[in-house]
Parts: structure tokens; C-alpha cells; sequence
């Protein structure tokens, strides 16, 4: 205690645990696609099954349990219901979000001290984190959460589920009643041993015959807040067979907002009773109306629920995506919703657009314009262009094109583009093509669009569809590989003639080998710099391509000559040769850096060869996928498609063919940094591999591919001997790693993402090694790193290791294991801690928080360790820190320190010279 002579300082010591940031599972936030969980538990089909779960332990929920405390940590029970014993070391357990329990012994917390994964019939077995201070991954969601158990073979044994939050540290197991139900709150905590029966968690479901049908849940061009027929609403069924009065009937979200079934929301009430009833087999409308100063439901993931009249829920749906002005539909059988093809209010729900119908009669849509910078009449604006292939003609007056906002394009004289080959304005030749211009009331939406094309008697007989934007003056044409699948951009667009494509491919063997969209720089540079594209003849004779084009979405169109090729001196193509073509910055011809179709034609206008992309880096070329160059690719990152970036590019030289990979496989990804913004300074991203096999591996031409990135390894990276942060390729150093070295791999700011998975591929393709997932990911502006011992299991580190062994945090002294034992608040102001655990300290990173009601805050920066039952002074007044500083303290009272301190270091020292001790009213934490 302090010295009595000192008034009493009021000190709050708050001491919590140095170990990796442990995410929230109410907040979980996570790039895999996760497991819908609405009352989908299964019944178990095999002899082991999950009989037991604790999904919402007390405090950070990854504490240690067993049997002096079964609450403290997030626990699974198993139990074998056969007759003979199952080694279950080849079993999975996944959570939510698809993450594995790692089934070892370590893992094992029932029974204690077991030696193996065996479960004898009959007996229990229980799984958990078991307090191993890592981070998140098998986390248990303690809402909508989900386990699976699949068996040796990948297939699912048995799936749980549970919707609402049980009680803080009580148990869930099977509902006796429906194993298909969410499960239900235990009655005791029966680890281990068989269950005591339970009661149900959360609000009573009880289905009813009004279900949700269809929803609007972001209006568009209304506001969501609009007075009905503009902003959301709601269409319910009466699916039964008897009338339904809806007087207290009500809907909810996932946010607890209420939408009463009243006079203010239901559409058509009026002040007879009567106007209140759903008849079996109607649909009624219930809106927003106007009646909030904002929408109610979410655009993205939403849970939306009918309620009875004494609140228990009768229906509910729910949904993960939406479109602005689209409607989202019921999918039959399920509480899912789809994108609606277009609002059917009261009326039947159309299918999903891949499954409408599509070229069911002579005329359909063969292009359209959906975005221009252009406006007015046609050959300005936008236009959809359809054919008749009947023998006959087709007056198509009164058919109509619908939008997937429901607008409505009439075929009339005002809207068809005037063509003087037949007399009736709205008829369509045999074999002929006829464009549709937009109309006041109906428009084409650039990044997101569905038309249904409806006859005179409003049958569906085609519909096309896009779900991304491809820039203005780029037309949709129908992709004939995946009919029902979404329209993809034309080569460039003929509005009134056969598509791209349609054209014959002639005989010449000249084919598409490398091509550059990003030039170093601006890309209209001349060569050596600047846009290029390599040909390769394929042929057995040369071939002349004077006066070939390439030609492109945007009406771009680039006549070749020997000008163009700056490797020879004329533009013919030897066999088995390459050419390389420049673009020489030419205003009239580009190559655009995301989405991009070119087709080579020759001097008729014949199709010889088409490359595509929709990605690229600057100043990497693109190569064919599956080449060896290639490293093998069929897998891209997501949203890549197309062509794909090369271990290095080859312009005007034949690409390499690499012999198959036959060295060590034996690499092991480390650790990795990835957003490192530390005082101010940007730093590369890196990532550190380990030869753990007994062999030299060559990683030249290795490959790491992110979520959305990827590069090739054609150099290693040496880190900064004074600041660590900096991690550098070195093209001198050899790209050979022996057997137990570390090396690195610098790689571009902001490649590594927040929760990106990271793989490693050999040279043929094969994934070797994955960071697999750990947790939220890197965390911004703190250079902290991730580690692995064998690139399974993921840790925080303690602080970033480059190219040697990883430390844990768990290796240091932990937030128990260091206490306060002085405070001075006066003229030498001081605070004093010690290392009472086992184990060093590492105080960089950790926070100190000083609060007399202004909180002020600092984090340490400094890596000095402290070694057990060591003593730390850190001060204000940098005399103390002198040699002979402590002399003023001991003066004042020489029994302050107890001779214990043996380092001193000023606030400077720490970072934290805004540090300052109030002289009373003071609360003081280390964390």
C-alpha cells in the first residue's frame, strides 16, 4: 500500500489479457459465404451424432472448460449411439461460417487426459477451444448459428441450428419433438452424460395460412418512405381455404420494427369491416405508406416476419440481397426470396430469370443498348433490337417489353425505329432485325436490368437480362452456352445487323498469345510503352494481316499494317512465329483495363480469334488460363474471369512451356502482414514461408492468390535492419529456400485485404499451403502479424517476425500476471508495475488509460522485455530516469520503492509524453 503520509488515491485497475483481438460473435463479420439457418437443424443419419451445445458462454467465450467450470468456454458434445468404437481423428466439425475444430486430443476436454479420438459406444465425447487464446475460427454464433459433423468422406452426418440467443451459459440440445426444429435451452448442463430435457428458446412460431409472398424492400425511384404505389411493401397470401380477418395481425424485421396490418398500411382499407379481410387463395398489400421518416426493412440481409394477433410468428423470410426497384420473390418450399423478374403486385410471381421462358416463338430479343452517352432518338440513345426468324411476317403492335422495375415499353409507332422496307410501321419481315426506342415512361438501367417480352396477349415468350455494368455504348447480346444466364457484353454493337459472333470464323490458324491492357504509365505512350497484343500464327503457311482489324465493344475498330508491328517490318506472320502488335497511343482504338472483348478479323470481316478479360494489373500482361505459364490456372480470385496474368510477360516471344513440377511440395505459410500504416508510414504487404521438408524448394514461378489478387514469385524479399516494417525484394537474392529457412515475399500495399484467405500454389497449379480462416483478417494501422506453426492453426503474433521464427503472444506474461504497486500523482509523477507471473513481459502495444472523467490514453510503444518478478518504473520527469533520479523520490520516502525497481524508463521512452497523473479522482488501467 502507499505510505500513509500520502493521501488515498483512488486507483482502478483494469487488466485485461495481451492475447490476439477475439471478434464478437453477435457481430461477426465475414467474406464466406455463410450457412442460412432458419430451422434447418437435420436428424442425425449416423451412430455418432451432436447431442449437446453451449453456444453462449460467460465472458470472452473461448475461456478453458471442463469440469470444475463447463460456462466459461464454447463446448460441443458428441455422442456414439452404435455399437462399436469410431476413431473420429478424420471427422469435421464446421461452424456458420464453414470454419473447422481441428479433431485432436488438445481439443478433447471430456473425458480428461484422453489419448486418442476413439468413441466407445455408448460414451460422450466433448470438443472445445479449450481456452487456446487464439483467434476466432469454429467461433459459435450465439445467434442464427449453426454446427455441422461430416464424416472420413466429407459427407453431413448431422446439422444443427438455433435462431435466437439462448441464456448466457445454458446449453442447447435436440427439440424431441422435430430434430429438423431449432434447438432448444437445456434443462441442466449435462456434459458428457445424457440429456435432461429442455424448453424452447425464443419467440413461438405457429404457421398460419397469411405468408409473405413478395417484398419491396428498396424502392426505387420513390423513396422507401413513399406513400404507396412508391416506397416498400409487403404482398401476403392467404394460402388456406377460409377468409382471414387481419384486424391485430402485424409483420416485423430482424431490427423489431412493426408494420401494423391497419388502416394506415393496408392497402384498400376503407371504413367497412370487410375491407380488413384476406380471402382464401388473395393477395393484399401492406405498406410503409408514408408512415416513417425512413424505410423500415434492410436492402441486404433482412429477416422479415407475420405475426398473429397474440404475436406468435406464423410466417417469416428472409433475404441476403436485393436491387434497387426490384422486388424480391418467394422461392416455393422455402423462406428464401429471390430477385424478382419483375413486381407482380396481386398477381402470380414470375420465376426466376434463368428459368423463363426464352425464344419460344419467331420474335426475341437479340441486343440492347442499356447505357450510352448519348440521349434522343435513335442512333442516339439506348434501344433494344429484336428479330423475326419465322418465315412470315409479324406485326408485334401491342407486345411489350417489361422492366425489372415493372415499367412497361409499348410497340407502337412512337417507339419502333422507322425502317422503309415494309409499309406498317410495327410489322417485322422474315429474317429481319427491328430496333425499339425508349418511351416517357420506360428506360434501361446500366448495372442491374431484367426484360420480360410479352405478346399482344401477354404471354411470356423471351426475356434477357445483365447484372453488371459495362460501360456507356456497350451493347448485351445472349450468351447461347448458358441460355437463362445472364446477357454478356457484345464485341461492339450492331443495332440492326447480325451480332458479333454470328459471322462465320474463317480457316486462318492466328490465334491471341499475350496481350498488355495497362501499360506502365499513361497507356497511349508509344512503344516500348503503351497497350500491345502478341499473335501467334498456329498455321503451316505465313499469313498477310494488312488490312485486318480488331475490333471492339464502343465502336472500336483498328486497322492493321506492318506500321504496326515495331518487332519486324511488314505484318505477315511467319508459321510458328509471333507478332506483336502496338498501339501506339491511337485515340480510335483501346484497350479498356477491366471488361474487355477483342475480336480479330480479317480483310471479309470473318471471325479468326476472340480474347476476353476483366481484370488487370499495370504493366502485367494476360495470358490463356490452364497454360503452364499460367501456373495451371482454372481457379481464379473472385470476380475474375478471362485471361489471367502470367508468371512474367513475354512480348513479342513464343511463352514458355514449363515441364511438369517435381520438386518439394514440403512449404508451410508462416506469417503475414498486410496494412501496416505505422506513424504515418505506408509499408508493403509480405508474407514469410518455411521449408519444412528435408529438400531445397525453388520458388520461382510459386504463386499466391488472395480473395481478390494474385502474383507470382520471381524474387524474395530481405526486411530492414533497422526498421522491420520494411520488408523489400531483392533481384540479386536466389529464389532457392533450404530446408528449414524462412524466407519472404514482398507484396504490393494493400494486396492482403481485411479477412482475404491467402493460398499457395506450386508452379503446376497445386494449392500447397492457406492461411485458412483465423478470424476478422489483418487489422488496419497496426503492422501487427499473423502466425503459424504448421499453416493450419492461426495466432496472432506478438509482434512481426520476418524471416525467422514466430513468437505468440501467449509466450509473454500476460494482463494477470502484471499489477500495480506505486502511483505518484505529484512533482515527480510516476507510475510503477511488476512481472509477478512466470513468463517475460512484452509491453509493446499494450494501452494505458488515465481517467479522472477526461479519459486520456496511450499506447506503448517499445520492445525491451522484462523478465520475471522484474520491477518497471515508467515516469514523467525525465530527472528520474537519470542516473541518480531516483535520489528526489527517496528522499520523499525511502520505503516508496522498496528497492525493488530495476528499469526506468520516462513516458518518452514509451511513447506516451502526453501521459499526466491527476492529483486525486483517479482511475488508472493497464491493458
Amino acid at each position: 500500500m502507499l505510505d500513509k503520509r500520502y493521501p488515498i488515491i483512488l486507483i482502478t485497475i483494469m487488466l485485461c489479457s495481451y492475447l490476439a483481438p477475439l471478434l464478437d460473435n453477435e457481430t461477426l463479420q465475414d467474406t464466406q459465404e455463410a450457412s442460412e439457418t432458419s430451422s434447418r437443424s437435420s436428424a442425425c443419419i449416423g451412430d455418432i451424432c451432436i447431442s449437446e451445445v453451449l453456444v453462449n458462454a460467460f465472458g470472452s467465450e473461448t475461456g478453458a472448460v471442463g469440469p470444475s467450470d463447463w460456462t466459461s468456454g464454447e463446448w460441443v458434445e458428441l455422442h456414439n449411439s452404435g455399437t462399436s468404437t469410431i476413431d473420429l481423428s478424420t471427422w469435421t466439425l464446421d461452424d456458420h461460417y464453414n470454419r473447422p475444430l481441428s479433431m485432436t486430443t488438445s481439443h478433447v476436454v471430456y473425458p480428461t487426459n484422453t489419448q486418442n479420438l476413439d468413441l466407445a459406444a455408448g460414451d460422450y465425447i466433448v470438443m472445445a477451444r479449450n481456452g487456446d487464446g487464439g483467434s476466432c475460427g469454429f467461433c459459435l454464433k450465439n445467434s442464427n448459428g449453426m454446427v455441422n459433423l461430416k464424416d472420413p468422406t466429407g459427407t453431413l452426418v448431422h446439422s444443427i441450428t438455433w435462431t435466437s440467443s439462448p441464456s448466457e451459459g445454458i446449453s442447447l440440445i435436440e427439440d424431441s419433438s422435430d430434430p429438423a426444429a431449432d434447438w432448444v435451452e437445456s434443462g441442466t448442463l449435462s456434459p458428457g452424460e445424457a440429456n435432461q430435457g429442455g424448453t424452447p428458446v425464443g419467440p413461438e412460431y405457429f404457421a398460419g395460412d397469411i405468408v409473405i409472398n413478395e417484398v419491396m424492400a428498396d424502392a426505387s425511384p420513390s423513396y422507401d418512405n413513399a406513400t404507396y404505389p412508391g416506397g416498400e411493401w409487403i404482398e401476403v397470401y392467404n394460402q388456406g381455404s377460409t377468409n382471414i380477418d387481419m384486424t391485430g395481425w402485424y409483420a416485423s424485421d430482424a431490427a423489431g420494427n412493426i408494420i401494423e396490418f391497419d388502416q394506415d398500411h393496408l392497402i384498400g382499407y376503407s371504413s367497412d369491416p370487410n375491407s380488413l379481410m384476406i380471402n382464401a387463395g388473395d393477395t393484399r398489400i401492406v405498406a410503409i405508406n408514408g408512415s416513417t421518416s425512413s424505410g423500415v426493412l434492410n436492402n441486404a440481409i433482412e429477416k422479415l416476419r407475420v405475426h398473429w394477433p397474440n404475436a406468435s410468428i406464423g410466417d417469416e423470410v428472409n433475404w441476403t440481397t436485393n436491387e434497387p426497384g426490384f422486388s424480391l420473390s418467394r422461392v416455393s418450399g422455402s423462406d428464401a426470396m429471390y430477385i424478382s423478374a419483375h413486381p407482380t403486385i396481386n398477381m402470380t410471381n414470375l420465376d426466376t430469370m434463368e428459368n423463363l421462358p426464352t425464344k419460344i416463338g419467331d420474335i426475341f430479343i437479340t441486343e440492347y443498348l442499356p447505357s450510352t452517352n448519348t440521349s434522343g432518338n435513335f442512333p442516339d440513345g439506348k434501344w433494344i433490337e429484336i428479330v423475326n426468324n419465322g418465315t412470315s411476317m409479324v406485326d408485334v403492335s401491342g407486345w411489350s417489353v417489361t422492366n425489372g422495375k415493372g415499367d412497361l415499353l409499348y410497340f407502337d409507332p412512337g417507339t419502333m425505329v422507322f425502317n422503309q422496307t415494309h409499309s406498317g410501321v410495327t410489322e417485322v419481315n422474315p429474317g429481319e432485325r427491328r430496333l425499339v426506342g425508349m418511351s416517357n415512361s420506360f428506360d434501361l438501367y446500366d448495372y442491374y436490368e431484367h426484360l420480360v417480352l410479352k405478346d399482344n396477349s401477354g404471354n411470356i415468350v423471351d426475356a434477357a437480362w445483365h447484372s453488371n455494368f459495362f460501360g456507356d455504348n456497350v451493347s448485351m447480346v445472349r450468351d447461347y452456352e448458358n441460355m437463362g444466364a445472364a446477357w454478356i457484353p457484345s464485341n461492339w454493337m450492331t443495332p440492326g445487323e447480325p451480332e458479333p459472333g454470328s459471322e462465320p470464323y474463317v480457316a486462318v490458324d492466328i490465334i491471341f498469345t499475350e496481350i498488355l491492357p495497362d501499360g506502365e504509365g499513361s497507356d497511349t505512350q508509344s512503344w516500348p510503352l503503351g497497350e500491345w497484343i502478341e499473335l501467334y500464327n498456329n498455321d503451316t503457311s505465313p499469313v498477310d494481316l494488312t488490312g485486318w482489324k480488331l475490333k471492339a465493344s464502343n465502336s472500336r475498330s483498328f486497322t492493321l499494317g506492318g506500321y504496326n508491328f515495331p518487332l519486324q517490318n511488314d505484318a505477315i506472320i511467319q508459321p510458328g512465329s509471333t507478332g506483336l502488335i502496338v498501339l501506339n497511343g491511337t485515340n480510335s482504338f483501346y484497350l479498356k483495363q477491366t471488361s474487355d472483348i477483342i475480336t480479330l478479323v480479317d480483310a471479309n470481316s470473318g471471325i479468326v480469334d476472340m480474347v476476353s478479360w476483366n481484370h488487370s494489373s499495370e504493366n502485367v500482361s494476360l495470358v490463356a488460363p490452364g497454360s503452364s505459364h499460367a501456373g495451371y490456372t482454372t481457379t481464379n480470385p473472385s470476380g475474375v474471369t478471362g485471361w489471367v496474368e502470367p508468371a512474367w510477360s513475354t512480348p513479342g516471344v513464343i511463352n514458355p512451356v514449363w515441364p511438369a513440377y517435381t520438386d518439394s511440395n514440403d512449404l508451410i505459410l508462416t506469417e503475414y502482414v498486410g496494412w501496416c500504416d505505422e506513424l504515418g508510414n505506408n509499408y508493403n504487404d509480405w508474407v514469410e514461408v518455411f521449408n519444412n521438408g528435408t529438400s531445397p524448394i525453388d520458388l520461382l514461378r510459386w504463386r499466391i492468390d488472395t480473395d481478390s489478387n494474385r502474383l507470382f514469385i520471381t524474387e524474395l524479399a530481405d526486411v530492414d535492419s533497422i526498421n522491420q516494417n520494411i520488408v523489400t525484394t531483392n533481384s540479386s537474392k536466389t529464389t532457392l529456400l533450404n530446408p528449414g529457412e524462412y524466407t519472404l515475399i514482398s507484396l504490393p500495399r494493400s494486396f492482403l485485404m481485411p479477412i482475404d484467405l491467402i493460398h499457395m500454389y506450386n508452379p503446376d497449379g497445386v494449392m500447397v499451403t492457406t492461411s485458412n480462416v483465423h478470424g476478422e483478417g489483418i487489422t488496419a494501422n497496426t503492422c501487427e502479424s499473423w502466425i503459424s506453426e504448421d499453416g493450419v492453426n492461426w495466432f496472432s503474433g506478438a509482434y512481426p517476425t520476418p524471416g525467422s521464427a514466430n513468437i505468440q503472444a501467449t509466450d509473454f506474461a500476460t494482463a494477470q500476471d502484471i499489477i500495480i504497486t506505486r502511483v505518484s500523482p505529484y512533482d515527480n509523477e510516476f507510475i510503477q508495475i511488476k512481472n509477478i507471473g512466470e513468463n517475460d513481459a512484452f509491453f509493446n502495444g499494450w494501452t494505458i488509460n488515465i481517467n479522472d472523467g477526461t479519459l486520456v490514453e496511450c499506447t506503448i510503444i517499445n520492445n525491451m522485455f522484462f523478465s520475471p518478478q522484474s520491477t518497471i518504473v515508467f515516469a514523467e520527469d525525465s530527472d528520474i530516469t537519470d542516473n541518480d533520479g531516483m535520489a528526489e523520490i527517496i528522499t520523499q520516502d525511502t520505503n516508496l520503492l522498496l528497492g525493488e525497481a530495476t528499469t526506468y524508463l520516462n513516458f518518452d521512452d514509451i511513447g506516451c509524453s502526453n501521459l499526466y497523473i491527476p492529483d486525486s479522482g483517479v482511475a488508472i488501467s493497464l491493458k
